[in-house]
C-alpha cells in the first residue's frame, strides 16, 4: 500500500511520544503504588486528590484579569476487580517529561508487577492545510487503502467526526480501526482545529497521528520511554513516511533496564508543594495584605493547626523489604 504522502519524515515536528498510558498491576499494590506515586504528583504543580480516582492537575491562567485552576489532566488509580488501573492522561505525562520526570515514573510501574494494558504512540506533522490532509485521509480510509498491521483496515471499520473549522472548511477526526475490539486503532486529527475551539492560542498548521495499542500487541514500558519505533511499526504501514535508519520492532522487548527511583526527603516534598501551589501564593498574599510583618508567624500557626490531623500520612513507615525492579 503506498504511504500517503502528507506526513513526510521531513514534516514531522519532533520525534514520536507517548500521548497516554495505562498500566495494570494486582490489586493488592494500590497502597504501596499510591505512596511511591505521590512524590512525584507533588512536583507536577497545582494538583487535587480525588477520592477514589486518582489526582487532578491544574494549570493556572489569566482569565479576564483573575488567576483560575484549569483542569489539566487526571493521573486516575482505581481498582477495578482483581487489578488495580494507572492510567496517565497525556497532560501529566507531558508535565512528567518537562520536569524529567517520565523515566522515574516508569521506574516507579517497572517496581511492581505490571502489564502495559494501552499505550498512544503519538507524532505531529507540519502540513500546508490541516483540513486538506484530514480529506485526504478520509479518503484513503473509505477506499480501503490503509492499514495499521498486516490486515487491509475495512471501510466499515473507519469512522469520522466532522465539523467546520474557524475558516469554514471541513476538518476533524478520522478514526482507524475499532477502539472497542481491535489490538491497534488509530485517529489522525486537525491539532489546530482542536486547540482552537478548546480556547488555546494558534499553534500552527498541525495534524496528528495517534496510534493505540492494546495489551495483546506486547507493549512494554520500554516503549512508553521510547515510542519510536512502535509508532513506525503501525503507522509507517501506510499513514507515514518511514525515517531510513527505522529497523523495526519487536513485542515484549527485553535487556533494557529504566532509571531508578529516588527517595524524597520530606523537606523536599514540603518545598515542592509549597513551590507549585497556587493556594499558597494566594494565601500568602492575603496574609501579607491582612498581616504585613506578621504574616508567616500567623501563616504558619494556621498551617501547623490544619495539618494537625494529618501528622500520621508523614511519619516514617517501619522498614519492609524492598521490591526488586523488573526489567521494563
Amino acid at each position: 500500500m503506498a504511504i500517503l504522502r502528507c506526513f513526510s519524515d521531513g514534516s514531522m515536528l519532533a520525534s514520536p511520544f507517548t500521548d497516554y498510558l495505562n498500566v495494570t498491576t494486582p490489586v493488592d499494590n494500590a497502597d504501596a503504588l499510591r505512596s511511591a506515586v505521590v512524590p512525584l504528583v507533588e512536583s507536577l504543580g497545582a494538583f487535587e486528590e480525588v477520592e477514589g480516582e486518582g489526582f487532578r492537575f491544574f494549570d493556572p491562567r489569566l482569565v479576564n484579569g483573575k488567576v483560575q485552576l484549569v483542569p489539566d489532566g487526571m493521573l486516575k488509580i482505581k481498582p477495578r476487580g482483581k487489578v488495580l488501573v494507572v492510567s496517565a492522561s497525556g497532560a501529566v505525562l507531558r508535565r512528567l517529561r518537562e520536569r524529567g520526570l517520565f523515566p522515574e515514573y516508569l521506574a516507579v510501574l517497572a517496581s511492581f508487577p505490571h502489564r502495559v494494558s494501552m499505550l498512544h504512540a503519538t507524532a505531529d506533522y507540519h502540513v500546508a492545510s490541516p483540513p486538506a490532509v484530514i480529506a485526504q485521509v478520509k479518503q484513503a480510509a473509505s477506499s480501503g487503502e490503509l492499514s495499521l498491521t498486516r490486515k487491509r483496515l475495512l471501510p466499515s471499520q473507519c469512522t469520522y467526526l466532522l465539523g467546520a473549522d474557524c475558516d469554514g472548511a471541513e476538518t476533524g477526526t478520522v478514526y482507524l480501526g475499532n477502539k472497542a475490539n481491535a489490538d491497534v486503532w488509530a485517529k489522525v486529527y486537525d491539532k489546530r482545529h482542536e486547540r482552537l475551539s478548546r480556547g488555546y492560542a494558534e499553534p500552527g498548521s498541525i495534524v496528528r497521528v495517534e496510534v493505540a495499542v492494546q495489551s495483546g500487541v506486547g507493549a512494554t514500558l520500554r516503549d512508553a520511554l521510547h515510542p519510536r519505533d512502535l509508532f513506525y511499526h503501525h503507522a509507517g504501514r501506510s499513514l507515514v513516511e518511514v525515517p531510513p535508519d527505522f529497523s523495526g520492532w519487536s513485542a515484549h522487548g527485553e535487556g533494557y533496564v529504566l532509571g531508578e527511583r529516588r527517595e524524597r526527603t520530606l523537606f523536599e516534598r514540603m518545598d515542592s508543594l509549597i513551590e507549585h501551589s497556587v493556594d499558597v501564593a494566594k494565601v500568602g498574599a492575603m496574609a501579607i495584605v491582612l498581616y504585613g510583618d506578621m504574616a508567616a508567624q500567623v501563616i504558619g500557626r494556621k498551617v501547623v493547626q490544619r495539618g494537625a490531623s494529618m501528622v500520621s500520612h508523614y511519619q516514617p513507615k517501619p522498614t519492609g523489604v524492598d521490591v526488586a525492579m523488573s526489567l521494563a
